[in-house]
């Protein structure tokens, strides 16, 4: 199955530019109606009828994919994403959109510079900023003091100094099978759980064992408006409605 390609489509990144697309494609001989709207094919992809171009009453200069306006340019050089969650959307909109600007998390996040935002059920964006964006980004964030309560009744500190000590001497000749719950409460038990081949026995993931095994004391969710582009792109951040 093929994705979507607009190599041959031109790049827009400002009204001005839109427009010359639209009056470009109304003057060649493509044009269709979609759902009642007139609608003229995109210069490049005039065999492409499910691409296209239109403008509204009030001026706006929208970019069609299927029957959604995912693009719209408006003469204020603000412009509207419609969102469609999909990575052919995000093909799409990254042909239309201003420069240092793209669309990724299959139409979830938009990356503006070096920040990105939450952009489901769409926005419009403003002086590169969402003016009406109610996503929000969510994580699950470890409560520190949470925390360090579950972990002071077990031997989680006692284990975690005494591998420091005694991993160089063990290797990874070992497989440990058992909880490593079960394992730490029993020190004869620590030699075969550090030398784990798979790493299991590390005390991050005996930690991690014991945070999950408290999910709901030590976890609490994070909201944010906006992030450092990397962090936007990380699908540990979960975009969600907030409406």
């Amino acid at each position: 199955m093929f994705g979507l390609s607009m190599h041959q489509a031109p790049r827009v990144t400002s009204y001005d530019e839109a427009r010359q697309v639209f009056d470009k494609a109304k003057s060649g001989k493509s044009r269709g109606v979609i759902e009642g709207y007139d609608a003229y094919a995109v210069p490049g992809k005039d065999n492409s009828p499910m691409i296209s171009v239109r403008m509204k009453a009030n001026g706006d200069v929208a970019f069609r994919y299927h029957s959604t306006d995912v693009m719209t340019w408006h003469p204020d050089g603000s412009y509207t994403y419609d969102d469609y969650e999909s990575v052919s959307t995000c093909t799409f909109f990254n042909a239309f959109c201003p420069m240092g600007t793209h669309l990724t998390r299959t139409g979830t996040v938009l990356i503006v510079g070096d920040t990105g935002y939450p952009v489901a059920m769409g926005c419009t964006v403003r002086d590169g900023k969402p003016v009406d964006n109610p996503g929000r980004f969510k994580r699950a964030c470890v409560n520190r003091k949470a925390a360090k309560r579950v972990l002071e009744p077990t031997r989680y500190a006692e284990y975690r100094d005494w591998y420091k000590v005694m991993k160089p001497l063990l290797g990874n000749s070992t497989i440990w099978a058992d909880s490593v719950l079960r394992g730490l409460e029993d020190e004869t038990h620590w030699p075969a759980m550090a030398g784990d081949r798979f790493g299991d026995g590390h005390p991050d993931k005996v930690r991690q064992a014991i945070y999950n095994e408290h999910y709901c004391e030590v976890y609490e969710d994070k909201c944010f408006e906006s992030l450092p582009a990397p962090k936007a792109m990380n699908s540990s951040y979960d975009v969600i409605r907030c409406v």
